[in-house]
């Protein structure tokens, strides 16, 4: 089976500062997969609980989208610890 597509949650939404629009922050949560015969499957990772994701009507969207690249945030938080913090 091949990759075709990424599997994104909304977590969430920023103001873009250059034009002062909300706009959402995604995260991976899983891949679609597409056989030879052109049927598909969905794997979403384990730590995915859509209970996490929902939206203020209490629904959860996923959004599908075109594979990405490895190292894409998709607009999600990149934190980076202090020189100092201990990360545990």
């Amino acid at each position: 089976m091949k990759t075709t597509k990424d599997i994104l949650a909304t977590v969430g939404s920023y103001e873009d500062k250059s034009t002062g629009q909300m706009k959402n922050k995604f995260q991976k949560v899983g891949v679609l997969f597409t056989n030879d015969e052109g049927k598909q499957s969905l794997k979403l990772e384990p730590w995915f609980n859509p209970a996490g994701a929902l939206n203020d009507k209490g629904d959860c969207w996923l959004t599908i989208v075109d594979q990405q690249a490895k190292n894409k945030t998709f607009n999600a938080p990149n934190p980076t610890l202090q020189s100092d913090a201990i990360p545990f």
